[in-house]
């Protein structure tokens, strides 16, 4: 399996040299080679699990408690509006 990384990087927006390329091409592969291996592993009967280790992890209760208004998290905003923080623009489209 071939990764295109140069359609990769044209999504992500990101400008690479032939040699990041090539790089990148190299690695990309490699990890999906490695996939491909851990496909072939026989997981018949052994069960799902949420996570590798089996020690459970302490949660606390959930219980709903009093929190800021919407005026009281704006109120130190540098800017606003509507409602919301405004914040500036960093990201172009087409």
């Amino acid at each position: 399996m071939n990764v295109n990384v140069r359609e990769i990087a044209a999504l992500a927006n990101l400008d690479l040299s032939a040699e990041e390329a090539a790089t990148l091409e190299r690695d990309l592969n490699n990890v999906l080679a490695y996939v491909a291996q851990l496909e072939q592993i026989d997981t018949e009967g052994v069960p799902p699990m949420a996570h590798a280790l089996l020690a459970h992890a302490p949660l606390r209760e959930d219980i709903v408690e009093p929190w800021f208004s919407a005026a009281e998290a704006l109120s130190n905003a540098p800017a606003q509006g509507g409602g919301m923080f405004e914040v500036p623009k960093i990201l172009e489209r087409g």
